[in-house]
């Protein structure tokens, strides 16, 4: 089907069904070919050449992963997750190997097939002339027996009668094939996350090792080695994590606990708003005193010379109102201030007003 398509290892598979399910068949005696006459399973063609090789490789990767977590789980409780690093190669063996043995038994007890059978008989008599030469027998594995034989006295003659059979053995004929994919040797690294280990210390490693998987010890290797902390910031709550903070500063987080982050936050929103307050009401007192020195707050309106202003200017804009005195400007300001901010002119009021009467 020319809209299909099938994976070197789908059509390795149909090979090895087809091979199998033959007795004496082989996989190069099996051809696979699609609608249009393209022969799938060539060994020539480059394009299932490279398939081959990657389903090669991918093989020997899965083998390497699942033996690098079965020693990773193994030595997890002691070193912990981020305690190691390991690496797995093995070598694998994709050889193709088929071979044909052929076994012969013999027949147990009378019942067998007869091949053939052969039949002779001899004369003796004491004059030579007349002697008749005897036939033999020389085919092996055959079962002889004498039929009769007669003696005369008087003429002194002799003869037998004797035959020969011969049985069919049984016969078995044993194929074996190996597909291939036989893991021919393994070898382990294994890296431990410290600065020093002892030599005792990297023997044992070794032999755990080495049991876990079943391999001898030469092929194992231990080191150790101070592995490089990851530049990136992560959460503080993840394991294992730089978090927001480094060094000291995060230890001092660490031992004061949660309760005392949250004593340490209330304090410092305290510190801020009493600092806020207090700023306020001092460039507010400021302002009021450099106010009172310059003159009474309704004087200027009792005592206007007949010269002044129209009283209607003291509601226009300062930017407008160009022949105001000071005095008329700074109450007007004063006005203005405590028209959009008449909570906090009380409160200052109050503070300045408890001030004097404490004088």
């Amino acid at each position: 089907n020319g809209t299909l398509s099938l994976s070197a290892g789908q059509i390795n598979g149909i090979e090895n069904l087809v091979a199998n399910s033959v007795t004496g068949l082989s996989n190069d005696n099996v051809v696979i070919i699609d609608g249009e006459g393209v022969q799938l399973n060539s060994k020539d063609k480059g394009v299932f050449g490279t398939d081959n090789a990657y389903v090669k490789v991918q093989t020997v990767n899965i083998i390497n992963d699942i033996y690098e977590k079965k020693v990773r789980d193994f030595l997890k409780p002691i070193l912990g997750e981020n305690g190691m690093s390991i690496a797995v190669n093995t070598v694998v063996d994709f050889d193709v190997i088929s071979s044909e043995e052929t076994i012969y038994t013999p027949v147990i007890g009378e019942n067998g097939i007869i091949s053939w059978v052969e039949r002779s008989g001899k004369t003796v008599n004491d004059d030579n002339s007349n002697k008749i030469p005897p036939v033999y027998n020389e085919t092996s594995d055959t079962d002889t027996s004498d039929e009769a034989s007669i003696e005369n006295d008087e003429n002194k003659i002799s003869s037998s009668d004797s035959f020969s059979a011969e049985y069919l053995v049984n016969q078995l004929v044993r194929i074996i094939q190996d597909n291939g994919g036989n893991i021919t040797d393994i070898s382990v690294a294994l890296i431990i996350n410290t600065d020093e280990l002892t030599d005792e210390k990297v023997e044992d490693y070794r032999e755990l090792v080495a049991y876990s998987m079943g391999i001898s010890k030469d092929k194992i290797a231990v080191s150790s080695a101070q592995f490089i902390k990851s530049e990136e910031s992560y959460d503080i709550s993840q394991p294992g994590g730089e978090g927001l903070f480094t060094g000291s500063l995060k230890d001092i987080l660490e031992r004061i606990g949660t309760t005392g982050i949250i004593i340490f936050a209330s304090m410092l929103i305290l510190l801020v708003s009493v600092f806020i307050l207090v700023r306020t009401v001092l460039k507010m007192k400021k302002k009021v005193n450099k106010i009172m020195l310059t003159g009474k707050f309704g004087a200027s309106e009792e005592k206007r010379s007949p010269t002044a202003p129209n009283p209607r200017q003291e509601d226009m804009p300062g930017e407008i109102v160009l022949n105001e005195t000071r005095e008329q400007a700074l109450k007007r300001q004063i006005k203005e201030f405590s028209s959009s901010n008449p909570e906090t002119v009380a409160q200052l009021l109050r503070v300045w007003m408890k001030e004097e009467e404490n004088k």
